[in-house]
């Protein structure tokens, strides 16, 4: 056998494993593990949460439908849940709503598998609460407690995370009470990407920040909401992209689901790239 003929080969079987990342449908991720406010929270539909604060599934919903693992997938975010233990909204309703913030709900679970991957999405009710105490409610510390949350699901096992920021792309910031809430979630975006710094330091954690800022939804009609007795369909014959003044529409959570993916690469594919642009390189040498 020629050198050329052994060096296609070779070539052949390196591309392989560029194709094999590129197409293969199975998720190297065992489960979806959902923590965080009403961004996240599905309502009861897995038995744990408050209210579904949309017209249809939310984005953690999408994803594990787009990863297929609906079947391992639990959801422990609660609307109205703040950074700290607690949840304003929620106590209102009902006294044991009251202790299911962030940081309660990392302690409700007591191991997490390594290829489980955990979703973190908190602090758009601390910015909201921020009038009624600035001192607990403040940006830096909202941000640093959702790296607290990270630190003790990393101690419970888990090693794979996707945290998004907040998103304010849709504010008017010649409107003052949009230009405050658009400050307090810079300066908390900010203190989170140090913090999401700092904790990709870890071995063996990939923590994966979402930055929301870059996503601007398509197709979707930005000029309304959707209200309770309302289409779900704007004017335009497009979906409306809000469900109210607070919370995407499903549509617009669909979106969500589908940028956070396509940054998240997965463990397998990541090991089969690797192993496929390693050989190609070497053969060039």
């Amino acid at each position: 056998m020629g050198f050329k003929t052994r060096k296609f080969i070779a070539a052949w079987f390196f591309s392989v494993f560029l194709i094999f990342a590129a197409v293969s449908g199975a998720s190297a991720y065992s489960g979806i593990l959902a923590f965080g406010d009403s961004l996240s929270d599905n309502g009861q539909a897995d038995g744990v949460g408050w209210i579904r604060m949309s017209d249809g599934p939310v984005w953690v919903d999408y994803l594990a439908e787009d990863y297929g693992l609906s079947a391992t997938y639990l959801n422990l975010a609660f609307s109205g849940a703040t950074s700290y233990y607690n949840n304003p909204a929620g106590s209102t309703y009902s006294p044991l709503l009251a202790n299911t913030g962030l940081l309660s709900q990392v302690q409700m679970i007591d191991s997490i598998s390594s290829t489980t991957l955990v979703t973190v999405w908190a602090g758009g009710n601390d910015m909201l609460n921020y009038m009624t105490d600035p001192e607990l409610y403040n940006p830096v510390l909202a941000a640093g407690r959702v790296g607290d949350a990270i630190e003790i699901l990393f101690g419970k096992g888990g090693r794979n995370f996707i945290v998004p920021n907040l998103s304010y792309n849709y504010m008017d910031p010649n409107d003052p009470e949009d230009a405050s809430a658009i400050a307090w979630m810079q300066i908390f975006n900010f203190f989170l990407a140090q913090e999401l710094l700092t904790l990709d330091q870890f071995q063996g954690v990939n923590i994966y920040g979402i930055d929301l800022t870059q996503l601007w939804y398509t197709d979707l009609d930005l000029s309304n909401t959707i209200t309770a007795t309302g289409s779900i369909i704007g004017p335009d014959g497009r979906p409306y992209a809000n469900f109210d003044s607070v919370h995407p529409s499903s549509a617009a959570h669909r979106q969500i689901a589908s940028y956070v993916r396509a940054q998240v690469p997965e463990p397998a594919s990541i090991l089969l790239l690797i192993l496929g642009f390693a050989g190609l390189a070497g053969l060039r040498r």
